[in-house]
C-alpha cells in the first residue's frame, strides 16, 4: 500500500525529488553559472511557499474579522515597499502617493474577491489565499507600468515642457505618457489572459477541481479573478499617477 499525506503519494514527491536532483547535477557539470540562477530561483519558491502555508495555518487556527483587513493592509504595504526597491525613484519621491494607490487597488481586488466568495463557508479563510494569488497577477503588470512611467518622465520631459509653453494643459501634455503607461500595464496581464496555455491559471483551475468545485465554476472564478486583477492593475496605476501629478 503506497503512503500518502492527505492525497498525496510520498513516491511521487520522491521520484520528483530525485528528477529535480538530476537537473540540478546536470547544469553542475555543464553550466555551474546558471546552476546559481536556478538554486537561487528555487530557495525563493520554497520560502515563499513556506510563508503561504505558515500564514494558512495561522489563519485556519485564528479564524476572526480582523484577519482579512490586517492581511489587505500588510500585502498593499509590501508590494509597494517592493516596487519602492526596484524603482529607486519612488523611493525618493513618491512612495507615499504608491502606498495610497497599492491599497486602494487591493482592496479594490478583495471587495470583487469577496463578493465572488461571500455565498461560501469560511469567506475569511478562503479570502487571504486568494488576495495573495491576485497580487501576484497585479505584480508583474504594474512593475512593467511603472518602468514605463520612470522612462517617460526621464525621456520626455523636454516634449512636456514645450507643450506647456504653447498652451496645453497639464493633462494635454501628460497624455502620451498616460497612454503609454496604461498600455504597458494592461499588456502583460492581456497577454497571460489571451494565452492558450497559461501555467497560472491551469494549476488554479486544476486545485479548485481537486477540492471538488465544478468545472464551470473553477473556470469561471479563474476569469473572475483576472478581470479582477485587470482593473486593479489599471486602477492601482491611474491612482499613481494622479496622485503624483
Amino acid at each position: 500500500m503506497i503512503m500518502s499525506m492527505e492525497g498525496i503519494s510520498i513516491i511521487g514527491i520522491v521520484v520528483i525529488v530525485i528528477l529535480m536532483a538530476a537537473v540540478i547535477a546536470l547544469f553542475a557539470l555543464i553550466d555551474r553559472r546558471f546552476l546559481k540562477r536556478i538554486l537561487k530561483s528555487l530557495a525563493v519558491a520554497v520560502l515563499l511557499l513556506v510563508v503561504t502555508g505558515g500564514c494558512m495555518a495561522l489563519l485556519n487556527r485564528y479564524n476572526s474579522w480582523w484577519i482579512v483587513p490586517l492581511s489587505v493592509t500588510l500585502s498593499a504595504l509590501a508590494c509597494a515597499w517592493w516596487e519602492s526597491q526596484q524603482l529607486h525613484f519612488i523611493a525618493q519621491r513618491s512612495l507615499v502617493s504608491l502606498c495610497m494607490a497599492y491599497l486602494a487597488a487591493v482592496l479594490s481586488f478583495a471587495g470583487m474577491a469577496w463578493l465572488l466568495l461571500k455565498n461560501t463557508n469560511n469567506v475569511g479563510l478562503l479570502l487571504p489565499p486568494v488576495l495573495l494569488l491576485g497580487i501576484l497577477f497585479i505584480q508583474k503588470s504594474v512593475t512593467i507600468g511603472l518602468r514605463t512611467y520612470q522612462s517617460c518622465l526621464r525621456h520626455t520631459r523636454e516634449h512636456y515642457l514645450y507643450l506647456v509653453a504653447n498652451g496645453a494643459t497639464h493633462l494635454e501634455a501628460s497624455l502620451p505618457t498616460i497612454r503609454r503607461t496604461l498600455r504597458a500595464t494592461a499588456l502583460p496581464l492581456l497577454r497571460l489572459m489571451a494565452m492558450p496555455i497559461q501555467m497560472g491559471s491551469l494549476l488554479l483551475v486544476v486545485g479548485l477541481y481537486i477540492g471538488g468545485v465544478s468545472p464551470v465554476t473553477a473556470c469561471l472564478f479563474t476569469l473572475m479573478l483576472q478581470f479582477a486583477a485587470f482593473c486593479s492593475s489599471i486602477l492601482l496605476i491611474a491612482l499613481f499617477i494622479l496622485l503624483c501629478k
